[in-house]
């Protein structure tokens, strides 16, 4: 990696580090699903306005629908719906551990695409993290709480987002950066809508000012400019590189959680 790549790889660790405080808060006084579509729709906009500012053409965007329905599916609604889901049960330094996991997925999913070879140092990387997260995970499933459904739905998440680094990085990195974000996004978007218009009826939520603000920075820091930063990453750097911010993450989102929203060290 380049040292713009890892100045990259900080940011973006920066801005994701932010959006676990930003769910917590916006929780709060909005139902997770719904906070889902409001984040990617409201950074589908944004991106889309700047996409048109600069000379671009959505027509074209529009016509990868196959690949930008997959790419959203496994890259933001299903993540993206499931971590605030399970932020109801866990606090947002927990969340941001198990978002953690997503480079092991992906070390056990490359050998696939045949992109990287398995090594036994890897898969003894993958054993430990996978221990890891037994430990986190053992006594919530013991004692039947509903952390251990938080604790799940996390992990789910961080594999959605391993199958999509992996077996769709190609496909996007062919396509500009602010193309493949808004796509993706627009995407995510009208996959969300209806799940959330099905499950939680957005039109009822009535929400706080402490909530709209955290959504606003949800959308617009961790989302639309995050987005920007991350398939520049995925073209120049690589899926399993680019995973390796899930491991800067938890530092920030950690921190955040214990000094602003007051949540205690496990």
């Amino acid at each position: 990696m380049s040292a713009r790549d890892w100045i990259l790889l900080v940011a973006l660790s920066l801005l994701w580090g932010m959006s676990f405080m930003f769910m917590e808060v916006a929780l709060e006084s909005i139902a997770p699903v719904t906070l889902a579509a409001l984040r990617v729709g409201g950074a589908a906009i944004f991106l889309a306005l700047i996409f048109k500012m600069r000379g671009g053409k959505l027509l074209p965007v529009l016509s990868r629908w196959k690949l930008y329905c997959v790419t959203a599916a496994l890259g933001s609604a299903l993540p993206w719906a499931l971590f605030p889901w399970g932020q109801q049960f866990i606090n947002s330094g927990m969340a941001s551990v198990l978002n953690s996991t997503t480079p092991l997925f992906t070390v056990l999913l490359a050998p696939l695409v045949r992109e990287e070879k398995m090594s036994g140092v890897r898969l003894l990387g993958v054993l430990l993290g996978a221990a890891g997260v037994a430990v986190l995970l053992g006594p919530e499933s013991e004692n039947g709480g509903d952390a251990a459904k938080g604790i799940w739905a996390c992990v789910v998440a961080a594999a959605s987002y391993a199958v999509m680094y992996t077996f769709f990085r190609r496909q996007v990195s062919a396509f500009p950066a602010l193309e493949n974000a808004a796509g993706q996004l627009i995407f995510a978007t009208l996959l969300l809508i209806p799940v959330a218009a099905i499950m939680e009826d957005p039109l009822a939520t009535e929400m706080t000012a402490k909530s709209a603000l955290s959504l606003a920075g949800l959308t617009l820091l961790s989302t639309a400019a995050a987005y920007l930063i991350l398939f520049r990453l995925l073209a120049s750097a690589g899926s399993t590189n680019t995973a390796l911010v899930t491991f800067l993450i938890p530092l920030n989102a950690t921190l955040l959680g214990a000094f602003v929203l007051g949540e205690r060290f496990g």
